[in-house]
């Protein structure tokens, strides 16, 4: 759902939405059951690697709505966090993690880390454990931050 949303974030026209008239009954549900379906097809056929074709969104049409309704109002785009990244690691429960010799580092760990380090715009940030790329967010994050900052104070020098 979250990868439909994303997707539908980047097109002209919007699909990702429940209307009030669609959130209860039937006929509603299933009209955004379609536009759901539809829009996982073209997610499917963006990430090949992370959806097979033959996969669906197996949920209840009200369950889909309900999701939806509660997603419409957010940009995921516009966040500055890995969205995809963030429900990976908050899913995928503490005990498959260690099976599957995943383990995240938490987000205010990085945080501490990339403010010591304090990495500029011209610096090469690498990550060779990067799993759901949680460290490099919260660094690009860091170093588009400083650069507003720069920016600012440019147009506060300009003006004054």
């Amino acid at each position: 759902m979250i990868f439909c949303k994303i997707h539908d974030e980047r097109q002209n026209e919007i699909q990702f939405y429940a209307a009030a008239s669609e959130r209860h009954g039937l006929n509603g549900n299933l009209k955004v059951k379609t536009r759901i379906d539809k829009l996982f097809a073209a997610v499917k056929a963006d990430y090949p690697s992370i959806f097979k074709s033959s996969e669906v969104v197996d949920l209840n049409p009200p369950v889909i709505t309900y999701i939806v309704s509660q997603l419409q109002m957010y940009s995921l785009l516009e966040s500055d966090t890995d969205i995809k990244g963030r429900a990976y690691e908050e899913i995928v429960g503490a005990n498959l993690r260690g099976d599957r010799g995943e383990f995240f580092t938490p987000r205010n760990i990085c945080r501490m880390a990339i403010e010591m380090l304090d990495p500029s715009e011209n610096q090469l940030i690498l990550d060779p454990a990067c799993g759901t790329g949680g460290f490099l967010m919260i660094a690009m994050n860091h170093v588009m931050q400083k650069i507003r900052q720069a920016e600012e104070k440019k147009g506060e020098v300009l003006s004054a």
